[in-house]
């Protein structure tokens, strides 16, 4: 099957996936549910066969746990490079702790 003709039987479900996955993550993600789904679908489609539906899910699930963790090293990077950006960094701990209360 090819990869245009599957997203729109998988997409309803690799969205749930994504809100449960981005529902685990701190405040201040900067991806939400549909760039999510739209990153992992990228790096599923390809010369990559699966078995069947569960591992198919099993691995958009580890694309997407992958996708969160790269982008929390980029943001962590882009944050040490830049000490001005200390205020925003405390502005969202402050925000999230807020929120929890």
């Amino acid at each position: 099957m090819a990869a245009e003709q599957l997203l729109p039987l998988v997409y309803d479900e690799l969205r749930r996936l994504a809100g449960q996955k981005l529902n685990q993550e701190a405040a201040g993600q900067t991806l939400d549910a549909t760039a999510l789904v739209h990153e992992a679908y990228l790096r599923l489609v390809g010369d990559q066969q699966f078995v069947n539906r569960q591992h198919f899910f099993g691995a958009a699930a580890e694309a997407m746990r992958r996708i969160l963790v790269d982008n929390g090293w980029r943001d962590q990077a882009a944050f040490d490079q830049d000490p001005d950006l200390d205020s925003i960094r405390n502005d969202r701990r402050y925000r999230s702790r807020e929120a929890v209360a």
